[in-house]
């Protein structure tokens, strides 16, 4: 045997049922023999949807227990209750002349009492949440529609108008083909055909699964495969700009090339000159010029003022000074020391006599000066050319 699809119960019914309502809300009931398929629809739309775990098999159980009825096995209890009118027309029928036969049908017509009140607590729920749209008619379907006096009975236990279709909107049979209540049996093989649930295997599953997932790491690697060729082309011409701008600098330091001896021998002779200037004035002290600085004091002194003793400090010098002769101008003389360039703030004072009893007699004075301080000596620039206003470049190129 082999299976060609397989379809959910409910949803075959309801795909079949949703064509046969026309105005108003209907209830379905598609009664099978260990269970019952309850489904609320108005037109296209289903509504509710119960299950009942009761379906024929409550009547011939029932039948096949009572030795009156002769009837051992399922087969034979569907088919006398399905040709013969064994039902009454409601439950809990009584039996006041005790007829034998009439007990036995009310026996198993209790014997619904639970399959029909299940509907009925189905239909109650329904009307009460949807009191604007109760259920105003009962399509019966499946094995149950077979049974005689099935529609009487549901129509007044339930209250509902209780019938079965006598053809079936939107399938169109062989015209050889009669369409009898037997045939409603399947009707949830008919359904499908309209919209099917699509269960599959589980191998054909797993191929869907497998052909969907594959669209996911499909889509990754093109999206990294257009980012790795966006990264290469951005990576090329940075490559390509990068070169050139290599090249123009290297054509710029072999134009320069020339120059740059040229341009390291000014770098040594700045270095030199700055060395030079360094040691010129660390090494030039005041008192290297203390002589021609006598010299000078000499020019603008009497000729017998002579200088015996001299103490300095490089800052400040104090000269013993001797004349055989009173200086008749002190300030005149002041005056014209402080004419020389090399020293200030001159000073004659301490004058005294000497020995009086030389043959002649002789002054003593004391003269005090100071250094003139030496302006700072200025190095070199750091860069000659910037003398020149010229913009130097890097590496030393002009």
């Amino acid at each position: 045997v082999r299976v060609a699809a397989l379809e959910a119960d409910g949803n075959s019914v309801f795909q079949i049922m949703k064509r046969q309502v026309g105005r108003g809300t209907m209830l379905s009931v598609q009664m099978n023999r260990d269970s019952t398929l309850v489904n609320v629809v108005n037109q296209d739309k289903l509504l509710l949807q119960r299950v009942v775990p009761y379906g024929i098999n409550v009547f011939t159980d029932m039948i096949q227990g009572e030795r009156a009825f002769k009837c051992e096995d399922f087969d034979k209890a569907f088919k006398l209750i399905s040709s013969q009118r064994v039902l009454l027309p409601r439950i809990g029928v009584e039996n006041p002349s005790e007829d034998y036969s009439m007990e036995k049908r009310i026996n198993v017509t209790d014997a619904g009492e639970h399959l029909i009140g299940n509907i009925s607590r189905v239909v109650e729920f329904y009307n009460s949440q949807h009191k604007d749209e109760p259920i105003q008619s009962i399509s019966l379907t499946g094995w149950g529609c077979s049974i005689v006096g099935i529609h009487e009975l549901m129509s007044n236990e339930l209250g509902i108008e209780t019938s079965t279709p006598k053809e079936i909107l939107g399938i169109r049979f062989n015209r050889k083909v009669e369409m009898s209540a037997s045939m409603l049996q399947y009707i949830n093989c008919f359904g499908g055909v309209f919209r099917p649930v699509n269960f599959v295997s589980k191998i054909e599953s797993e191929k869907s699964q497998n052909k969907g997932s594959m669209v996911g790491p499909i889509l990754i690697f093109g999206l990294l495969f257009l980012l790795a060729a966006v990264v290469s082309v951005w990576s090329y011409l940075s490559l390509i700009i990068a070169t050139d701008e290599r090249d123009q600098m290297q054509q710029r330091y072999n134009a320069l090339s020339s120059v740059q001896s040229e341009y390291n021998e000014l770098m040594q002779t700045e270095t030199n000159y700055n060395l030079y200037k360094q040691v010129e004035n660390v090494t030039d002290l005041n008192n290297n010029h203390f002589r021609s600085v006598i010299e000078q004091i000499e020019a603008v002194c009497p000729t017998s003022f002579n200088i015996s003793t001299v103490q300095s400090d490089g800052f400040t010098v104090t000269a013993s000074c001797v004349s055989s002769e009173r200086l008749s101008s002190l300030s005149a003389l002041i005056i014209q020391l402080n004419k020389i360039d090399a020293i200030e703030h001159v000073w004659l004072d301490s004058i005294s006599e000497g020995d009086s009893n030389a043959k002649k007699l002789k002054y003593n004075y004391s003269l005090t000066f100071d250094y003139v301080p030496k302006p700072p000596v200025e190095a070199a620039p750091t860069n000659m050319f910037a003398s020149t206003g010229a913009p130097a470049t890097e590496g030393g190129e002009q």
